[in-house]
This record gives C-alpha cells, sequence and structure tokens, in this order.
C-alpha cells in the first residue's frame, strides 16, 4: 500500500499544464527530475523493452512447465449444522455434520500468483513512468513525435492485457469450473 503513496508523491512533483503549473516549472528537454535521473539514460527503453521480452517468456515459460500442477489444497473441514436439544430436563445434543472443502494456494500457486501480480501492477506503472519521467523531458531532436508515442503506448497496453489474459487461462485455466 506504501507504493500508492509513493506515486501519488511523484505525480505531485511532476509539472503539468493544469492550475499547478505557476507552482513548477515547465519541463526541460534534457533536464529529467530528480527521481528520474537514476535511470534516464539513451537506451533505458531498450533495456527494459529487452528484460520485459526475456521476462515474458520466463513467465509462459514456467506456466507450460507448471501446467499441470497443483494450485490448490484442498482440506475438508467438519462443520456442525443442527443440534436438537429433546426432553426438557435431560438435553440430548444430535449434531449432524457435513464437510466443507477450503482451499489454500500451493506454493506454485503462490508463485503464479505473484507473476500474474507483477505483469498486472508493473506495465502500467512503467507506461506512466515512460511518459511523465522519459518522454517530456527527451531532447526535441531525439523525442519521437506524440501521435506516434501514444500509438505505441496504445498497441502495447493491448498487447499487455492480452498477456495478464493469455496467463490467467494458462496459470488457472484448469481450475475454473463451470
Amino acid at each position: 500500500m506504501w507504493w500508492v503513496f509513493f506515486f501519488v508523491f511523484l505525480l505531485c512533483l511532476t509539472p503539468s499544464k493544469s492550475g499547478a503549473a505557476a507552482l513548477y516549472p515547465k519541463p526541460l528537454a534534457g533536464k529529467h527530475p530528480w527521481w528520474v535521473k537514476p535511470i534516464a539514460f539513451k537506451h533505458t527503453k531498450d533495456i527494459v523493452g529487452l528484460a520485459s521480452s526475456l521476462l515474458l517468456v520466463a513467465s509462459i515459460g514456467y506456466g507450460i512447465w507448471k501446467v499441470n500442477g497443483k494450485n490448490f489444497d484442498v482440506h475438508p473441514i467438519d462443520i456442525k449444522t443442527s443440534a436438537n436439544i429433546t426432553n426438557g430436563d435431560t438435553p440430548t445434543v444430535n449434531a449432524v455434520k457435513s464437510q466443507e472443502d477450503v482451499k489454500s494456494l500451493t506454493r506454485t500457486g503462490k508463485w503464479k500468483v505473484a507473476i500474474l501480480l507483477f505483469w498486472m501492477v508493473l506495465p502500467p506503472i512503467w507506461f506512466w513512468f515512460e511518459y511523465v519521467g522519459l518522454y517530456r523531458y527527451d531532447n526535441e531532436d531525439q523525442r519521437e513525435k506524440l501521435d506516434e508515442f501514444k500509438y505505441t503506448q496504445d498497441v502495447a497496453s493491448k498487447i499487455w492485457i492480452a498477456l495478464v489474459t493469455a496467463l490467467t487461462i494458462l496459470y488457472f485455466g484448469k481450475d475454473i469450473r463451470t
């Protein structure tokens, strides 16, 4: 939960064209904000693209490798469902028990959930970071046109949602019952 506050904090530090423009200077080409400088170098986007491609292949490979692995352990528990008290003086309890299954994630299931959470959370953060921290501060001659940038992010976001859907089906498809 702390990361939400962190990104809201970073968003507040980012100059905008709204009413906050008087408080923050306009983006200067080549002068990235302090929170971007550690990774704001020429090939950041290439490195992130290569790393995410490798992680994608590893995530799909893990899903294929563990496709028949158990995601859940089923533990039956006994539940007392009814009690009948008869004979006003001497109560006798007639308990009828039933079993209910409780599911818990196995270690493999926890890894699959962690990988899915990674793919659900980090790409949108990267899309925001790429625009707010990198694109707006690139030099004019090195920056691609805004329409091309928006189109690239639009296509990437559609690939991202398809990836998350495919991984969810690959990881937990056999556990989904109609």
